[in-house]
């Protein structure tokens, strides 16, 4: 049955292969390599651990076909990469850019209020548990602060981008806005959380490629350098966490080399299971991900879903958005989801290269990077109504652009 998880590095390194046959696509082949390098970390997951559930060749055909949905559209965004970007006229962005930095920065101060490291250092599991418990919260006009200055980490980046492209001599907001994009790494601190640093480097890396023909080469050499530091810092950090999760505390089952592989695999290992139990009908009825278009009176917390549901596999595992999907209403669902997602990208591809559309474009990436690992944790509620925060403007923009 191992064979069949061939299937996963094997498809994503002939994507890889066909399209670098044709037109290099840095963008899509920095994605490919991340999701090939889980198919790999899927098969030696198998191979080091007792695994006794079932390995279902139909279940991976079809996790393949809707990864291949979700996946392809973004080969056609490395094409934003060689257009100029639009420019709007900075008294426009000001006001836009100023609230940004404010609640960022706010954000950031009360991040910073809780973060303990002396008890990241000694109680790192149990600071775990009270995330599923949902001790560790905002409440009040201050957590709506909080929440959604992390929400535009990414939107802080890009504009600082864009500052750096159209408006150089700006030094303290572009320094300004670079702060602001940590917002959200900085609240992951409070809570030991490592998925946040690594999508911060990913992210950042893609806008390098998007805007790498824009960037003048002093200034991309600044760049890489400061992403150099940061990555050091933030795997530094990441590495650390892991350490104390898998080899400091008195409830580790794994190593971290071990713990590490896990995390790799098991969004492609732990699929078959999902299509198993829960491929007819699902168990939440769209409950976590689609609360508006739910039927279903029961509240489900996705940071601990096994309390609520009981299945004989284990349900706080990374299955990819299609495996959440599936999980929560079913494989036909699921389906036309990932087919609704298909096509919403693709719509990108044809839209000028303007600051808008390189938001559009960054919350593609976080959506395909969350896809693999931490998507069923990620509320998706708020990202849309984020989207439509950012669209309502863009519509104003061009409204008042074309008067």
């Amino acid at each position: 049955m191992s064979f069949f998880l061939l299937l996963y590095p094997l498809f994503f390194f002939f994507l890889f292969v066909i399209i670098r046959s044709k037109k290099y696509f840095p963008c899509y082949v920095v994605t490919l390599g991340l999701y090939f390098t889980s198919g790999i970390g899927c098969v030696i997951f198998y191979m080091i651990q007792d695994y006794k559930s079932p390995i279902i060749p139909d279940a991976i055909l079809f996790h393949i076909i809707m990864l291949f949905l979700l996946i392809i559209p973004i080969k056609y965004y490395d094409r934003f990469a060689y257009e100029k970007i639009e420019l709007i006229p900075e008294k426009i962005l000001k006001p836009f850019v100023y609230i940004i930095i404010v609640s960022s920065i706010y954000s950031i101060y009360k991040s910073f209020d809780r973060i303990d490291f002396n008890r990241i250092l000694t109680d790192v599991v149990n600071i775990r548990n009270e995330i599923g418990e949902e001790k560790i919260t905002e409440s009040g006009i201050i957590g709506y602060i909080v929440y959604y200055a992390r929400i535009f980490w990414s939107l802080a980046l890009v504009l600082m981008f864009y500052y750096i492209i159209y408006f150089p001599k700006k030094k303290i907001i572009i320094f300004l806005l670079f702060i602001s994009s940590l917002s959200q790494v900085i609240e992951s601190f409070t809570i030991a959380g490592r998925d946040i640093v690594l999508k911060y480097i990913f992210i950042f890396f893609i806008l390098i490629l998007l805007f790498r023909f824009e960037l003048p080469q002093k200034t991309k050499r600044y760049i890489y350098k400061l992403l150099i530091i940061i990555g050091i810092f933030f795997i530094s950090f990441f590495s650390l966490i892991s350490i104390l999760r898998w080899d400091m505390n008195d409830y580790a089952e794994t190593s971290t080399i071990e713990g590490l592989i896990s995390y790799l695999g098991q969004p492609f290992l732990y699929f078959s299971e999902y299509f198993e139990h829960f491929s007819s009908t699902g168990a939440t009825g769209g409950n976590i991900h689609f609360p508006l278009f739910s039927f279903s009176e029961n509240t489900v917390n996705r940071l601990n879903t096994g309390e609520y549901i009981q299945v004989n596999m284990k349900l706080n595992t990374f299955s990819t958005s299609i495996g959440s999907w599936i999980f929560e209403v079913g494989a036909l669902a699921a389906s036309l989801i990932t087919v609704i997602h298909h096509f919403l990208m693709i719509g990108l591809k044809r839209k000028k290269k303007t600051i808008f559309t390189i938001i559009y474009v960054i919350w593609v990436f976080e959506f395909i990077f969350f896809s693999l690992f931490y998507y069923i944790y990620t509320i998706n509620l708020s990202f849309l109504g984020s989207i439509f925060i950012v669209k309502i403007l863009e519509i104003i923009y061009f409204l008042l652009k074309n008067k």
